[in-house]
């Protein structure tokens, strides 16, 4: 077996993801950590690219998966051929689609219609997005 391990995740985007999956979380620090996910899909995207894909496969609340989803769809397509992230792609491969963002996109819109999550995309809409990359 290779000694290679799976990109880093900076302590920012761990705790982040923690907020963002708890309910309560989300309503006290969630638009702190929604915003440095969002930043951190320009900054650096393959490793949150595998942190939100391996994050999918666990239980959770359609919220905290509609974000990751959209967060998903907001990195560029090329990290997706990326050796690790290939590998957490494994949770959407068996779905209809001829690229991983039109399978995300099914996903996400399935998500929308089947829990009623009209409200999230307006809440994502109003971050405050870094798009020079400085941190």
């Amino acid at each position: 077996m290779s000694d290679e391990k799976p990109p880093p995740i900076s302590w920012k985007t761990s705790i982040s993801l923690y907020v963002i999956a708890s309910p309560i979380g989300r309503l006290i620090l969630g638009r702190h950590a929604l915003t440095h996910l969002y930043n951190e899909a320009f900054r650096n995207p393959t490793p949150l690219a595998w942190a939100l894909l391996i994050n999918l496969g666990r239980p959770a609340d359609p919220s905290f998966v509609w974000y990751c989803l959209d967060i998903l769809l907001r990195i560029p397509e090329s990290v997706f051929n990326d050796k690790w992230v290939k590998v957490a792609n494994l949770t959407v491969d068996g779905l209809e689609g001829d690229s991983i963002r039109e399978k995300l996109t099914m996903c996400r819109n399935v998500i929308t219609r089947m829990f009623g999550l009209w409200n999230l995309p307006g809440v994502a809409a109003k971050l405050q997005l870094n798009y020079e990359g400085s941190k």
